[in-house]
């Protein structure tokens, strides 16, 4: 794909960047927010990198503090509510403390999203078009004309058929599949290094999401593009991502290579999620699941936050965890992933 530059509005493409130095590293962030019983922290301290290209999934149930996580990366959480410490450093820039007005120059551009369910994110009242074209002439400062001409080639891109007519076409008349798609080209018309995608096929069957998935990776290979993928769809995090950060009410509990994962998780939380995964070898069996649910912020465990739905929790687990890094790159928060030995789902 090919890019607009920011000055002259010409088209070139963007150089090749090292990997040396993490696209995007963030480190010890933590996220609160003020309530009327004071502040409740939400993420209390979580560190990670992407590099450039990778497709690293964040996974974990409802409440784990995934969709947080992404918005806070691009300054979407309420500045009036949200208190951010640590640092998200995006080609070694800090994007905490920014003003509005930079992250404005800064969403689009550098990092795009694709939100969850694209009938709430897209504008009703203005056409597909339109939306693109907006995103566009807001960084580029290119002619309507110029612009719009990208949007009917980002629309072509992403597979949406007839892209000159759906152009001028609202919201209401595409499909799912085809709004999903929309947003993906809204979110990708400048060409950011990175995109964050939340749950990008809630909602599609099985034959349109396969189709977006594959379209994500085509574009990622294609234009070098890292794309944080935030789902709890274990199927799709195979089909997209090389690499797994799993977490739980609101922690890091293991960040792994995708295939080493698979085959022998470190933390029992990602191994009930991957047992939890339908197999076509087992009919008849009961599937296996995770017992309770994820605490409330507002009794949060003060040592392991797994330790109440865990089956092999003992008494030392009721201790703070600290994540640990093995030899081989795996980061994993339990003080027995030495001496466990946990199913994945790859036998």
């Amino acid at each position: 794909m090919q890019d607009i530059d920011n000055q002259t509005g010409e088209i070139g493409r963007h150089p090749m960047q090292g990997t040396v130095v993490p696209l995007l590293e963030v480190r010890n962030l933590s996220i609160s927010f003020r309530t009327a019983n004071g502040v409740l922290n939400i993420v209390p301290d979580l560190s990670f990198s992407v590099g450039y290209g990778e497709r690293l999934a964040v996974v974990g149930e409802s409440g784990s503090g995934k969709t947080i996580t992404g918005l806070a990366l691009i300054g979407l959480l309420p500045r009036n509510q949200a208190v951010l410490n640590g640092q998200i450093l995006f080609e070694g820039r800090n994007l905490i403390g920014l003003s509005e007005q930079e992250l404005r120059a800064f969403r689009g551009r550098q990092i795009g999203m694709v939100f969850q369910e694209p009938m709430s994110a897209l504008d009703p009242v203005f056409t597909i078009g339109q939306q693109i074209v907006e995103t566009i002439r807001h960084h580029f400062g290119i002619s309507a004309r110029a612009a719009r001409e990208r949007a009917v080639e980002m629309l072509d891109k992403v597979g949406i058929p007839a892209a000159r007519k759906r152009v001028d076409e609202y919201p209401h008349q595409l499909s799912g599949g085809m709004r999903q798609r929309a947003m993906l080209a809204i979110a990708l018309a400048c060409e950011p290094r990175m995109l964050i995608a939340d749950e990008p096929t809630t909602a599609l069957d099985v034959t349109i999401q396969a189709q977006i998935l594959e379209l994500m990776v085509r574009l990622s290979e294609e234009t070098r593009t890292a794309i944080l993928f935030i789902s709890h769809d274990l199927g799709a995090v195979s089909e997209v991502c090389s690499r797994m950060l799993t977490m739980y009410a609101g922690q890091l509990v293991e960040d792994a290579v995708l295939d080493a994962v698979l085959r022998r998780p470190l933390h029992p939380y990602t191994s009930g999620l991957l047992r939890s995964l339908p197999r076509f070898s087992r009919k008849g069996d009961r599937l296996p699941s995770i017992g309770g649910r994820v605490p409330p912020p507002t009794a949060m465990p003060s040592g392991c936050r797994f330790e109440q739905r865990c089956v092999h929790a003992i008494d030392a687990c009721r201790n703070p965890q600290m994540v640990v890094t093995l030899p081989d790159g795996r980061r994993v928060c339990c003080h027995r992933h030495a001496e466990l030995h946990l199913p994945g789902s790859v036998d």
